[in-house]
C-alpha cells in the first residue's frame, strides 16, 4: 500500500481499524496505536513541535508504509516477507544534512510503547 502524506496514513489506517471492529478481529490494535502516534506527529508538526518537520513526516510516513505493506503481504500470503522482519531496517536520508535515520530503533520503541500500553490494558 502506498502512502505518501500523513492524511493518507491515518485515512489506510482508519479503514484497517474499521474493518477489525467489523470482523471483530485484534488485527487493528496495533493500526490504533499507529494512528494516535501519527495524529500525535501531525499535532507537533502543524504547532512546529518539531526541530525538523519535514525529516519527521517522512519518518512517520515510511514507517507507517513498512507497516501496511507488511500487513497486506500478511494478509495475502498469512505471513510478512522477510524484508518486513525486525532484522531488516530502513534509512531515510534527510538531503539537507544527509542525516541517516535506522527506523529499527523507531519501530522498536514504538512496539515497545504498544506492548507496554497493552500489558497496563490487561492487569486492569
Amino acid at each position: 500500500m502506498s502512502v505518501n502524506t500523513i492524511e493518507e496514513v491515518v485515512a489506510s489506517l482508519d479503514a484497517i481499524i474499521q474493518q477489525a471492529w467489523d470482523q471483530a478481529s485484534r488485527i487493528g490494535y496495533f493500526a490504533a496505536h499507529e494512528r494516535r502516534v501519527t495524529l500525535a506527529v501531525r499535532d507537533g508538526l502543524s504547532s512546529a513541535r518539531f526541530q525538523n518537520g519535514p525529516l519527521m513526516e517522512r519518518l512517520d510516513v515510511v514507517f507507517a508504509s513498512r507497516y501496511l505493506d507488511a500487513l497486506a503481504t500478511y494478509q495475502v500470503e498469512g505471513a510478512p516477507s522477510r524484508s518486513h522482519t525486525p532484522e531488516s531496517s530502513a534509512r531515510v536520508e534527510h538531503r539537507e544534512g544527509w542525516e541517516t535515520v535506522n527506523l529499527r530503533a523507531i519501530e522498536a520503541t514504538r512496539l515497545d510503547s504498544w506492548i507496554g500500553r497493552r500489558r497496563r490494558c490487561s492487569q486492569t
